[in-house]
């Protein structure tokens, strides 16, 4: 290998740096998991080594057994399946976040090896963590991160005199063909490097010399602007055998042919049937992902700072991945780590520059500035990344509320087996926790899989339920969002509802065994609808006849799904029509369970402070309105918080809530008379009299606003509250108050 450009950074620097990048993408890594796919890849894993052999068909789905199935991340499959038998799904998050580390460590350290600052390299492929992060996903392409890496370091800093080095490419090829689609790539940019190598080698044989760089920037005999002598020249021949190589292992797999049939099917998908597109397979848009956009912008940018000496291969590898990632989402993760790389090496050459050398900083002044900047960043990044809005999560374990874990509890506790009706995403987790089960579809996106998806879009109700029929379905798992399905059992007469959460619905078909068992045990809703987000079908429930048996189901349906929101939700909702103050207890429940959902989407706050105020629950009306000024304005939050304020006495903090008000909505009635009082009952009339006084131009016939205006002068000692009472008894001779405005009135 040639020798590295001289630099003034000391080689512990370049370790710390190097582990201290490869921790700070681990620590990227180390979420709980959320996909979907990972379940039927464990599935997967231990179906080969239960079975010693690789499927070739479909033999987890009732509806598509027998169908051709290429698993082309078999190994990995493998691989997960016996890790977590060893250390579990936290052993497989380390495993995967260790491999994202090592990935971008090897990044970093090529980069400076390249000739790149230390710190500007660390900078800029520290910034790529959180953009390629949504990529960080426990799936077997993770391996890809790790070995592109690798190949992207081997391919940059190939040297003509070592090709042996290259040599480690093929077992890892061998590796990668097995564990992922995507050593496509791998085999691609050989090719680059090949390609780099006969241009060079053609426009050398013509002028003597060529104005492209092969070896790394400042190796010995590459001169910028000056070109290389043939003498530099890197042999395509060796390339060539080592992309014939690495081209012949792609075969050497169980699948033979299919796998290069099915990556070229693949590498063409955008969608996997109507609505199942998925969002990996989606085209980059503008707008999103814009720390990506960002970062091809300016890498595309850097390399015009390299046109006297540009390096194909570098050029080459950021056109590929830019296409990549602009197809498809699923490439930004790849793209973005290997182009933070080549940004910092192009960046370099800028610095390098006569007029930037003249103004170089020791490595001592570079570490105290940079330091402190890499650590600000770096904790900025890791805490704007992972926030409680988002679906990812840091941590080990899984993420509960992306999967349906009471469901399926459900479904095993009762001894289901057979054929199970099940939305797309859940048939993995099912297969993995129900293996006496058969699901009807998952993530594998069989092509089978697919034509039965879209067969049963195009179908009717009619349809639907006779293929349920025919296929001898025995029970359904429901995601909550999959209304279309929802819909179908829940007026199916062949099925009943037995389970329902926040995740899932559960159905029995009512002659099974499965149905049976749930009958037995008063498993089975007749009244409610606790999948339901419609909860107004609760209000005549609560005041008809069937009202004591609707308030046991919904009971039981807490029972079975204690951390349910729409469970404690519609009992709250049913209580509160009974006018029974236990409904607070339930929003309380519900509230502590998803708040979010609860106060964005239903108005909790609301529905349980009115119900407390009624019932003159200060405190806790006080409370949920609190809670869900935290989740957003309105108006009419403030507005009844600032009056639980004063209803409860608590005068100091309800007149500045309504201040507050004014100042955003000076014409806000309601808050004016409600001030207005508020200052009466402090004893200041003279700061009610204009609040009142405007009451009235705003609203002249306003009954409260004529008495607060009468009494406010009374208390003040104004002579025209005898003309103003008189008005009021004129107006309103019937109202609450005429006893008072009679008794202020002095008689003739």
């Amino acid at each position: 290998m040639p020798p590295d450009k001289p630099t003034a950074a000391p080689r512990s620097l370049i370790v710390a740096l190097t582990l201290a990048i490869a921790c700070f993408a681990a620590l990227f890594a180390i979420e709980k998991v959320y996909n979907y796919d990972i379940w039927w890849h464990l599935k997967t894993g231990q179906w080969i080594l239960a079975h010693g052999a690789i499927p070739a068909v479909d033999s987890f789905g009732f509806a598509t057994a027998g169908a051709a199935w290429v698993p082309h991340a078999w190994l990995s499959d493998v691989i997960f399946a016996y890790l977590y038998e060893l250390a579990g799904i936290d052993g497989l998050i380390l495993f995967k976040a260790a491999i994202i580390g090592a990935a971008f460590g090897i990044c970093y350290l090529l980069a400076v090896r390249m000739g790149a600052n230390p710190f500007l390299a660390a900078l800029l492929i520290g910034a790529a963590v959180p953009i390629a992060r949504f990529r960080f996903l426990l799936r077997p392409h993770v391996f890809a991160f790790l070995l592109l890496a690798i190949f992207f370091y081997l391919l940059c800093r190939y040297n003509r005199h070592k090709p042996r080095q290259l040599l480690v490419l093929l077992p890892l090829m061998l590796f990668w063909v097995n564990a992922h689609a995507s050593f496509i790539l791998g085999i691609l940019f050989i090719g680059f490097l090949l390609l780099e190598a006969l241009i060079s080698r053609v426009l050398a044989r013509r002028g003597g010399s060529y104005p492209f760089q092969l070896l790394p920037a400042g190796v010995p005999g590459v001169m910028a602007g000056r070109g290389s002598t043939r003498e530099d020249l890197s042999s395509p021949g060796a390339i060539a055998l080592l992309l014939a190589g690495v081209g012949l292992i792609a075969f050497a797999t169980p699948h033979g042919l299919a796998l290069p049939e099915w990556i070229i099917q693949i590498f063409i998908t955008t969608s996997v049937s109507y609505d199942l597109a998925i969002e990996e397979h989606a085209a980059l848009a503008w707008g999103e992902h814009m720390g990506f956009w960002a970062l091809m912008i300016a890498t595309a940018v850097s390399f015009s700072l390299t046109w006297q000496h540009p390096r194909i291969f570098l050029l080459l590898v950021f056109l590929s991945t830019s296409y990549l990632a602009v197809s498809s989402v699923r490439y930004v993760g790849f793209a973005s780590m290997l182009q933070a790389t080549i940004l910092a090496i192009n960046l370099q050459t800028l610095f390098d520059t006569t007029a930037f050398s003249k103004f170089r900083l020791s490595m001592r002044i570079q570490a105290a500035l940079f330091t402190p900047l890499l650590l600000l960043g770096g904790w900025y990044a890791y805490s704007t990344t992972f926030t409680e809005t988002k679906v990812y999560q840091p941590g080990l374990g899984i993420q509960e509320s992306r999967y349906p874990a009471k469901a399926v509890d459900f479904l095993r506790e009762a001894d289901f087996a057979g054929n199970l009706f099940n939305s797309w995403k859940f048939g993995g987790y099912a297969q993995f926790h129900l293996p006496q089960a058969k699901t009807l579809v998952d993530g594998r996106a069989l092509d089978a899989q697919v034509a039965l998806v879209e067969k049963l879009a195009g179908m009717n109700s009619m349809a639907l339920a006779e293929f349920v029929h025919e296929q001898q379905v025995q029970g359904a798992l429901i995601a909550q969002t999959d209304q279309r399905h929802l819909d179908f059992f829940n007026i199916s007469p062949a099925f009943d509802l037995v389970f329902s959460d926040d995740q899932a619905a559960v159905f029995a078909r009512r002659d099974s065994q499965f149905a049976r068992k749930s009958a037995q045990k008063n498993k089975v809703f007749r009244l409610i609808q606790p999948n339901s987000t419609d909860f107004s079908y609760l209000i005549p429930l609560a005041t008809g006849p069937q009202a004591a048996e609707a308030e046991a189901e919904l009971r039981r349906a807490i029972e079975l799904a204690p951390d349910s929101f729409a469970t404690h939700f519609s009992l709250a909702v049913f209580l509160q029509t009974a006018g029974r103050i236990e409904a607070l207890e339930y929003y309380r429940s519900a509230a502590d369970i998803n708040a979010a959902l609860g106060f964005i989407h239903f108005n909790l706050g609301l529905r349980a402070a009115k119900f407390a105020l009624e019932h003159k629950q200060w405190a806790k009306a006080k409370a949920f309105l609190q809670q869900a000024t935290q989740f957003g304005d309105s108006a009419e939050v403030d507005f009844l918080l600032a009056t639980t304020f004063y209803l409860s006495g608590d005068l100091e903090q309800a007149e500045e809530a309504f201040e507050n008000i004014l100042a955003n909505q000076p014409d806000q009635l309601s808050v004016l008379i409600n001030l207005g009082f508020l200052y009466i009952d402090s004893g200041r009339y003279g700061n009610a009299i204009p609040l009142f006084e405007k009451a009235r131009k705003l609203a002249p016939s306003l009954e409260s606003a004529l008495y607060g205006l009468a009494l406010a002068l009374q208390g003040a000692g104004d002579g025209r509250a005898a003309t103003h009472w008189r008005e009021f008894l004129a107006q309103f001779p019937q109202s609450k108050w005429a006893a008072k405005a009679r008794s202020h009135i002095t008689p003739p």
